[in-house]
Parts: C-alpha cells; sequence; structure tokens
C-alpha cells in the first residue's frame, strides 16, 4: 500500500471490517502492534477463530455452503449457535450470501437480510494464510464501540478512520469529534474516501480540512486516500517531497 508510511510501531482500525489495510501493515511491519476493533461480536469472533481455528473453520463454512439455497439461508437467520466455531460459520455464510445494508455495504448484522448471492466463496488457503499471519503477529482484537477504543490511541500509531456513515455509532458529528481526539493523541490517521450514507453518496470532498486532513495520493476522487497533517508530513519527508 503506497500510503503507508516507513515505520509502523503501532496500528488501530476502531472500525473493523475486511482488514485488508490491517493485513497489508502485518505484511510489511511485521514487529508493529496491530489492535482491531468493532461494536460486532460476531465480526470479531469469525476473525478470532479463523485465527485460532482454522481447519474447524473451514469445514463449518464449507457445511453450509454445500446446503446454500434460499430457505436455508432463512433458517440460519433464525439460528443462533452457542459454539463459537459455528457462530462465527454462520456470520461468514450469512455476509457471504446476503444482500447490502441500506448503505450499501456488505452486512454485519442480518435483521431484514434476504439470499441474493450464490454459493459463498471459500478459500481454505487464503484462511490457512490469515491464521498463519495473525498468530505469528502481535494483535489483539477488542469488541468495542469507537469511542471506547480512543483511549488505546498512542502517540505515533497508524488509525485507519473507515466509519460506516449512517449507522449509529458513525454519525459525521461523532466521525469528526474520535478523528480530532485521536490525532490530538498524537496519532497519524489514514482514511479512504468515505462511502454511502443510505441512498445518499457522503461528500468525497468531507475530510478536506478535518484536523488537518488532505489527499495523500493523486487517484481519483473516489480512491483517494485521505492523511492527517502528521501523517501528511511524514510520508512527504520520506518521498523527499517539499513541504
Amino acid at each position: 500500500m503506497d500510503c503507508l508510511p516507513g515505520r509502523v510501531d503501532g496500528y488501530l482500525e476502531p472500525f473493523l471490517d475486511s482488514g485488508s489495510v490491517a493485513l497489508a501493515v502485518l505484511h510489511e511491519h511485521p514487529d508493529a502492534v496491530v489492535t482491531l476493533a468493532s461494536p460486532c461480536t460476531d465480526l470479531v469472533l469469525a476473525w478470532e477463530v479463523a485465527r485460532d481455528e482454522p481447519e474447524a473453520f473451514i469445514a463449518a463454512v464449507a457445511f453450509h455452503a454445500e446446503r446454500h439455497s434460499d430457505p436455508y439461508f432463512r433458517a440460519e437467520l433464525e439460528a443462533d449457535p452457542s459454539d463459537p466455531v459455528q457462530r462465527a460459520a454462520r456470520f461468514a455464510y450469512l455476509r457471504g450470501t446476503a444482500d447490502l445494508d441500506e448503505g450499501g455495504r456488505t452486512r454485519s448484522h442480518f435483521a431484514g437480510a434476504l439470499p441474493v448471492r450464490g454459493r459463498p466463496a471459500l478459500d481454505p488457503t487464503g484462511i490457512r494464510a490469515l491464521s498463519r499471519l495473525l498468530r505469528q503477529s502481535d494483535v489483539t482484537f477488542e469488541v468495542r464501540g469507537p469511542f471506547e477504543t480512543l483511549r488505546l490511541v498512542r502517540e505515533d500509531d497508524l488509525v485507519l478512520l473507515d466509519p460506516p456513515f449512517g449507522r449509529a455509532e458513525a454519525s459525521e458529528r461523532e466521525v469528526r469529534s474520535w478523528l480530532n481526539a485521536a490525532v490530538a493523541r498524537g496519532a497519524s490517521v489514514l482514511a479512504p474516501t468515505p462511502g454511502w450514507d443510505g441512498e445518499v453518496s457522503v461528500d468525497p470532498e468531507l475530510y478536506r480540512g478535518w484536523a488537518g486532513m488532505v489527499p495523500v495520493n493523486d487517484r481519483a476522487a473516489d480512491e483517494r486516500l485521505w492523511g492527517g497533517g502528521q501523517l501528511a508530513r511524514r510520508l512527504r519527508a520520506e518521498r523527499g517531497d517539499r513541504p
């Protein structure tokens, strides 16, 4: 990823979802202390089970995939397994087959979900590789709301800000307040261009001027990455750019 600083000692993701940036950090900075947080218990559980019990997780997801149909999907909506592996596999199955939520995002909660996709793709090799990477890294998973993660922010941490705008925990006002607090703690903030807020697209320039946020790559508006002032200065220094 071309907008990671040359050194990352600490990384925090307070709105964990796909974790793609976190994985890039782990590959490029294997000694980094990484904290991944979400208020969604089952999302965090799925990550933990993939790390700790990859073979059981693969088998359980495959079980669902082989039985996928509209009636099976609807039955799983009502299921409430207590076993961690089965619960994580149910989450992965529903997430892979359900429609998008009202904001056009992959679901983490399934109330009112509809089955719109075919049998979910299963990548056992990828899950095993993910498990190895997580087990050999210093990664902590937390079930926390965004404001509960603020006390985890340390000076010079790299923080990924990618909130699901439109949900209760990610109003524009609250995200801006969170960002201001993280920057005040000395964090280097990186943020993708914001996505959708219900039926209305979030302004792609939304972050401009928030706590010194500026574009830190040259891509089109929908692929633009934003960085806080500290991160922007670090990247300029590493690239040899003039201020």
